[in-house]
């Protein structure tokens, strides 16, 4: 009988998704953005992105330890704050592609070694002197690899992106990008609303900054004058936004194979924001194919 894995991969895929968030995170930090100092750590970006990959992926080894029920180092958290000292200011020059590297090859050592595991070695029991208690192996990897890691990235998009906004005011911020750049072509309004290191993740394409905002919604008003979206529904969360549009209007751009010069056109689309310290940071989407208005 094949043993029990469900709590293996659900473990399994969260880490994977956490480590591909980080990865890309670092990815797209600019130079700027790497030598910020995080509030949370006192670190930079760099260091704490550093951080993460070389002194939290190799505890693996101590998961693998409570699984083969030895006894895990008996390192006291005084002894982490000094470790974590020491790490700072030796990797305080780190470079991204550096950390890349280190995220890329232990995150798939650590991802391999977890999907050898069953569900009742997670169950394992041991005593995890940092913390003076005892958690299961599960417990402890999900503590190091997962929860305090993805605090150290939410500190570090904290650092470059600000503070989050209530729900009532991401809301309020994004009908402005519908209403009055998108329907109304205010585009100055751009500026306002969007951070400055803004990215929109579009397929393989990043698009940066506020001027990419306007140059995308000039071109598309340009092509669609009478260009009307309406927002279907819009839903925050903390930091996170999601919105369902249909946009509708009347084709005045170039000669086009799929598109005939005043044929009028409606397509739809979902879109995904991250907003922090009042401005939007990041933005996700996809949309469907355009069809013609039945007259």
């Amino acid at each position: 009988m094949r043993a029990n894995r469900i709590n293996v991969h659900a473990l399994a895929n969260r880490f994977q998704a956490f480590n591909q968030q980080l990865i890309t995170f670092v990815q797209h930090c600019t130079a700027d953005d790497w030598r910020k100092i995080t509030k949370a750590e006192g670190w930079s970006v760099g260091v704490t992105a550093h951080h993460v990959a070389a002194t939290h992926y190799p505890l693996v080894e101590w998961v693998q330890m409570m699984v083969e029920g030895r006894a895990l180092p008996l390192v006291t958290m005084a002894m982490v704050d000094e470790m974590n000292r020491q790490h700072a200011e030796a990797h305080i020059h780190c470079t991204p592609a550096e950390v890349i590297e280190l995220l890329q090859r232990d995150g798939a050592k650590a991802l391999a070694y977890l999907l050898t595991l069953t569900d009742t070695d997670l169950d394992r029991l041991g005593y995890f002197p940092v913390f003076e208690t005892n958690l299961t192996a599960g417990q402890l990897f999900a503590a190091l690899f997962l929860d305090y890691a993805y605090a150290h990235l939410e500190s570090m998009r904290a650092t470059i992106y600000g503070e989050i906004m209530a729900s009532e005011a991401v809301k309020a911020l994004l009908y402005r990008l519908n209403d009055e750049i998108m329907n109304a072509g205010q585009l100055h309004v751009a500026d306002e609303i969007f951070a400055p290191n803004y990215r929109h993740w579009q397929g393989q394409e990043v698009l940066s900054g506020p001027d990419a905002v306007k140059q995308m919604a000039s071109g598309l008003r340009g092509d669609f004058p009478d260009l009307q979206i309406m927002v279907n529904y819009l839903i925050a969360e903390g930091e996170m936004a999601t919105s369902n549009w249909t946009c509708v209007g009347t084709y005045q751009g170039q000669p086009d194979d799929n598109l005939r010069l005043g044929q009028r056109v409606t397509w739809s689309g979902s879109s995904w924001f991250r907003v922090r310290g009042g401005k939007i940071c990041e933005r996700w989407g996809y949309f469907g194919a355009m069809t013609p208005v039945a007259s």
